[in-house]
């Protein structure tokens, strides 16, 4: 079946037609902090409306009763985003995260945490082989709260150049070219995140937990922190990493089957 599949991230929005759960054609945007302009990219969907009827979404939120109730680093908080895409007759909305574990469920993994790691941080929980979503925001994860604010705050891919006058892409660059400094912050972020998986642990005790999205092209330098905190812990859990950058796209393709 084709599909036209939306991803709106903190960074990116991808606009894709897919067949069979395969990528056909993809256009990339920067993801604009205007909402006038990011519903403008999403328009151009519109010119598929005609031959598919079928238009799933990804957002970088939570969408709930046919609005967008949580979106921090989006601009369509308390949007009807549903209304607006209803050019299609069959539109389906989900937060990108819990789009990106209907991979995991059709590869039968049954009990597990999915943590985006992007400009945010995002989650999703998956319970005897269905995503359990609360009332709606369940698996925010990077919003669990710290003292100074929340996880995303701290370790998100957007607190980089808060913290360190850098952001990801250059920091990895930096440390590949053996940047002593770059590796030592790195670490330190490796470190972090491991505190954070024992909480995640601690909480809900997952058989396995699978990382992905665009921090985690540094997970080299980022690996044997996150180690050291969980033997600290005497915690022992499978961590996978997934190198797929259209990981949520292709999750996406099958909202509408779950």
């Amino acid at each position: 079946m084709r599909k036209v599949v939306i991803d709106i991230g903190g960074t990116k929005t991808l606009i894709s037609i897919m067949e069979n759960g395969r990528i056909k054609s993809i256009e990339n945007f920067s993801t604009p902090k205007n909402r006038e302009e990011l519903l403008r990219i999403l328009s151009k969907s519109f010119e598929y409306s005609g031959s598919i009827e079928n238009l799933n979404v990804a957002i970088a939120g939570r969408y709930k009763d046919n609005k967008v109730i949580l979106s921090p680093n989006i601009p369509l908080q308390n949007f009807n985003l549903g209304r607006f895409l209803s050019e299609f007759k069959n539109v389906r909305i989900d937060n990108d995260t819990v789009c990106a574990a209907y991979n995991l469920i059709k590869k039968n993994v049954r009990n597990a945490l999915l943590i985006n790691w992007g400009t945010g941080i995002g989650g999703a929980i998956i319970i005897d082989g269905k995503v359990y979503k609360g009332e709606g925001r369940a698996g925010e994860v990077g919003h669990l709260r710290l003292l100074d604010g929340d996880w995303e705050d701290r370790i998100g891919g957007k607190a980089f150049e808060k913290r360190f006058n850098v952001d990801g892409v250059n920091l990895q660059r930096m440390a590949l070219e053996g940047n002593k400094s770059a590796i030592e912050k790195l670490n330190l972020i490796g470190i972090e995140f491991g505190e954070f998986i024992v909480s995640m642990v601690y909480l809900l005790d997952p058989e396995e937990i699978y990382i992905y999205g665009g921090v985690i092209n540094s997970w080299a330098f980022m690996k044997k922190g996150v180690k050291k905190k969980l033997e600290e812990y005497s915690m022992k859990k499978r961590i996978y990493v997934i190198r797929d950058r259209y990981f949520t796209l292709r999750g996406c393709y099958y909202l509408d089957e779950f």
